[in-house]
């Protein structure tokens, strides 16, 4: 799976090594995430930690981009299974990993640079129901859509902020009765960019 997931940031490292006129930055973010779904967040709470990297290269000189990166998340919650005897909490674990390739556009305006992309996303996800021993694996497909700020603050070295949307629709393995949950969410996150 890991293979997978790297997949579209190796491929734009090979791009970039094809063509020395192109540059190329590299990022590791952490921050703070908002799930979309209200089941998702009743769940497993309000806050997600997510935990990216990412490349980019620049596709000429007009400001085009391709990037290509991994988000992870990783979160445990307590389910609640109403039962004629009254309500109980299950423990439940989940984590997520994707990736994510696309296109964008940056304008660098002195030791500021500002950036919009967006692409899509293969998402990997895992579900544990402690209690009762049930374990989802699935994937699915969705999007994400980002923008960035970042300042140089020594040599080809960068803070870097990113605030993302995204969006991934799963169905409910054990009951596909139930409407799509959508295990995207709105990030802010903080991190370092270096350029090569």
């Amino acid at each position: 799976m890991l293979a997978r997931t790297l997949a579209p940031a190796l491929a734009l490292l090979c791009l970039s090594s094809a063509a020395s006129a192109q540059a190329l930055s590299a990022s590791a973010t952490i921050g703070l995430g908002v799930p979309i779904d209200g089941l998702f967040r009743d769940v497993y709470g309000d806050v997600l930690t997510p935990i990216a990297l990412q490349a980019d290269v620049a596709l000429g000189d007009r400001g085009l981009l391709a990037f290509g990166g991994v988000r992870h998340v990783r979160r445990s919650g307590e389910a609640v299974i109403e039962a004629s005897a009254g309500a109980s909490g299950q423990a439940v674990r989940f984590r997520m990993t994707t990736a994510r390739f696309g296109l964008g556009w940056r304008l660098a305006r002195g030791d500021w640079t500002v950036g919009l992309a967006g692409g899509p996303t293969y998402n990997f996800f895992r579900e544990e129901w402690e209690d009762f021993d049930l374990v989802t694996d699935d994937r699915s497909v969705g999007f994400v859509g980002q923008a960035s700020l970042s300042r140089a603050i020594r040599g080809r070295v960068e803070f870097l902020l990113r605030g993302e949307y995204s969006w991934a629709a799963a169905e409910s393995a054990q009951d596909p009765t139930l409407p799509e949950a959508n295990l995207g969410a709105i990030d802010l996150a903080a991190g370092i960019a270096w350029r090569f």
